[in-house]
Parts: structure tokens; C-alpha cells; sequence
């Protein structure tokens, strides 16, 4: 019988996909359905790519545009709210 394969770290700190890191996000199709549709156009093998380049734009845009000498974070108008 095959062992099937999971997801578990090993001892060297690296999981079967190697360096790779898995996540899982779910949008509301009410809320977000513009990112859906644009998130649906791209082939699924570049949505981790189109992701993470968002993300460090979006991390230089709130670098950029914080005001000197502030040392709380910006807040993103709660688009991450709970």
C-alpha cells in the first residue's frame, strides 16, 4: 500500500515541495469579484507569480508614501478586517 504524501516538515525544515509554501485564501464573490475575474484570466500556473508581485508593489507603495519618521503602520482602510 502507498503511503500517501503530506504536507509535514521534516527535520531540516523543509517540506516536500522543498522551499515552496503552500497557502489557501478564499475571496467573496460579492466583494471581490473584480480581483476573481482578474485572478479567473490568469493560467494557473502564474497566479502565485501575479500575487507576489502585487504584494511587493503594494509593499513599496506604503513604503513610499508613509510619512518620515512614522513608526506605527499604515492602515489599509480594512481591506484585511476581520
Amino acid at each position: 500500500m502507498k503511503k500517501k504524501k503530506t504536507a509535514k516538515t521534516e527535520k531540516s525544515g523543509k517540506n516536500e515541495w522543498g522551499r515552496r509554501r503552500p497557502f489557501r485564501f478564499s475571496l467573496a464573490p460579492g466583494e471581490h469579484a473584480d480581483v476573481i475575474s482578474t485572478l479567473d484570466s490568469i493560467p494557473k500556473s502564474l497566479r502565485g507569480l501575479f500575487i507576489a508581485e502585487a504584494i511587493r508593489h503594494m509593499k513599496k507603495t506604503i513604503t513610499a508614501t508613509s510619512e518620515p519618521g512614522r513608526k506605527e503602520p499604515l492602515e489599509l482602510k480594512g481591506t484585511f478586517s476581520m
